[in-house]
């Protein structure tokens, strides 16, 4: 006897999901729970694959409101603003910001527990990082077929499972270590960050390309090329949906058979 099962998958689930909630971003107000409020500051460190032989440098500030409003801005020049209550998530870069989602108000909802929101298994112990309890996971991953990834990381729950550190080494075949970065939390403050943080910048709207066009830290090989014309595609359906030029997406669901 053969059954049939239809689910959806996480990303299509997303959309669905953000389809009932479009009936009044009021109602998501009410329905939306006070989430994990803080501030977060991060160091991280690696070799610079755009210059060999260089080391890249980055420091990261991240604010979080309980309302689920995110704002995250790198050394690098690049800074994102996500409110989840519009339903969309603003990037900044080079003078420009691109206005990614389809603007149906999406549900914030903390972890209760950091155990499964990342790779890797739970290392026993409590390692306690800048006044705060860290779950301590490792692990490894493939991305290539001659590459292996070995991470260590120490997250926490007090700020909804970010990483106060992280350690991976890459290896080749022979086991050689290829390279190793390093991100390290240097500041936590807890409770509302300051209002304006949150406020959005007055930027001309640019697409993906036009956001990365004048940089020259990165070479815009074949790869890059084709990866900006599928984020440019999937933004400017995006911006078709907010402005009533384009349908939201009906996520096609996956149909199993079982014997």
């Amino acid at each position: 006897m053969k059954k049939t099962i239809v689910f959806l998958t996480t990303s299509a689930l997303a959309i669905v999901m953000a389809l009932a909630l479009v009936v009044s971003i009021k109602t998501v107000k009410a329905q939306q729970p006070p989430v994990e409020a803080f501030q977060l500051w991060t160091h991280a460190v690696g070799p610079d694959v755009a210059s060999p032989g260089q080391t890249y440098v980055v420091d990261t500030y991240m604010a979080r409101r309980s309302d689920g409003a995110e704002f995250i801005k790198n050394s690098a020049g690049n800074s994102w603003l996500k409110l989840p209550a519009k339903g969309i998530v603003i990037e900044y870069h080079n003078g420009l910001q691109a206005t990614w989602g389809y603007g149906k108000p999406i549900r914030v909802v903390d972890n209760s527990s950091c155990e499964g929101t990342t790779e890797g298994k739970v290392v026993p112990g409590n390692t306690n990082l800048l006044g705060l309890d860290t779950l301590h996971l490792h692990g490894s991953v493939t991305p290539g077929a001659n590459i292996s990834l070995v991470f260590d990381k120490w997250l926490s729950l007090d700020v909804d499972c970010r990483s106060l550190s992280e350690l991976s080494q890459e290896y080749d075949k022979e086991g050689k270590l290829l390279r190793t970065d390093k991100v390290e939390a240097t500041k936590v403050v807890l409770g509302e960050p300051p209002s304006d943080v949150f406020l959005p910048a007055s930027l001309p709207e640019g697409t993906p390309s036009q956001l990365v066009a004048t940089d020259r830290a990165t070479p815009m090989t074949p790869g890059r090329s084709k990866r900006l014309e599928r984020q440019d595609k999937q933004y400017n359906y995006q911006k078709a949906v907010r402005e009533g030029r384009a349908p939201v997406p009906v996520p096609k669901p996956i149909v199993v058979k079982v014997k």
